[in-house]
């Protein structure tokens, strides 16, 4: 099968354009690009990943089609569910556990992206069940990590990137004790420096001192480019639709006398994401993503592998 024939491109020739500005992504070369990546993947050993061209574009896009940058996200990526297995086996969306866990959502995609193509995030911790009755904070992190994964099967947002409002009303000092400082911190960690997701904005609304206090510690280990993209919202969301179009938000986020188009209640965009998720094309992704066939075994990488390997852009493809 020809490189061709295996990648179907389904972007338009704004989003083209913008790869090619934002990402290096040069349509010509795009291709040559992935070839090198997969090359490299042969040779290591320790290495086990899918490496058909979808995948390998969105790892190369979240680095600018830098190799050594893909490489490190690609290592990062798969070093992350070796390590914490527990949180990557949601394997099948249409499973009923996993579709009523995704009915809490914390992490809710909105159908609509913003003038930019963005993909808007919604995400709301104070909804949380705290009594460990429903649910284990583990199982809902596991849930929030397969949102993204499916988040990052579409090529526009991976080009385009997103954008997180994070509406923190009714977050407690329940909440708190029930998510973790340390259980925080590994999922924006996994969120910010594992995943091929480009960050472009972090809208936090409806904040008080107790989230404010959880957040100062997380915070700190955002590099210093995502803290430079975090807007605080205290108490108005006027102030978050100067960054986010009311008609892009939930009915529950506009005022009462807005007559404008919006995205529709979020009970409904919570079902409609659940029932994209059960396509079949949709769930042998994300099972491929979650499969115990990949990972790494680090004690068998060489040292400085990167090191050895040169640095180049595209390789000619006859």
């Amino acid at each position: 099968m020809s490189l061709e024939k295996e990648y179907v491109r389904h972007l338009d020739n704004n989003t083209v354009d913008k790869a090619r500005k934002e990402l290096n992504e040069i349509p010509e070369e795009r291709l040559g690009a992935v070839e090198t990546f997969r090359q490299w993947i042969r040779e290591q050993k320790w290495l086990k990943t899918p490496t058909d061209t979808r995948f390998l574009l969105a790892m190369l896009r979240a680095r600018k089609f830098s190799q050594l940058g893909a490489r490190k996200l690609l290592e990062d990526y798969w070093t992350r569910r070796t390590k914490y297995p527990h949180l990557f086996s949601k394997v099948d969306p249409a499973d009923q556990r996993i579709q009523t866990l995704l009915k809490q959502m914390i992490y809710i995609p909105l159908p609509k992206r913003d003038q930019d193509g963005r993909k808007i995030v919604l995400s709301r911790p104070g909804t949380l069940d705290c009594s460990g009755k429903n649910y284990t904070i583990n199982e809902m992190i596991g849930c929030a990590l397969l949102t993204f994964d499916w988040l990052l099967l579409d090529e526009i947002t991976q080009i385009n990137g997103a954008i997180l409002l994070m509406d923190v009303t009714g977050f407690s000092v329940k909440h708190q004790i029930f998510i973790g400082i340390d259980n925080a911190k590994l999922l924006n960690q996994t969120v910010e420096k594992t995943m091929p997701l480009r960050l472009k904005q972090l809208n936090y609304y409806n904040t008080g001192p107790i989230f404010e206090a959880f957040f100062s510690v997380i915070k700190q280990l955002f590099s210093e480019k995502m803290k430079g993209r975090v807007c605080i919202h205290p108490h108005s969301l006027e102030t978050v639709y100067k960054n986010i179009d009311k008609s892009i938000l939930p009915d529950e986020y506009v005022p009462d006398d807005y007559r404008g188009p919006t995205a529709g209640p979020i009970d409904q965009i919570i079902k409609s994401n659940c029932e994209a998720m059960k396509s079949p094309e949709v769930i042998a992704a994300l099972q491929r993503l979650h499969s115990p066939d990949y990972g790494v075994d680090l004690s068998k990488k060489p040292p400085d592998v990167d090191l050895i390997q040169a640095s180049y852009r595209k390789l000619h493809v006859s």
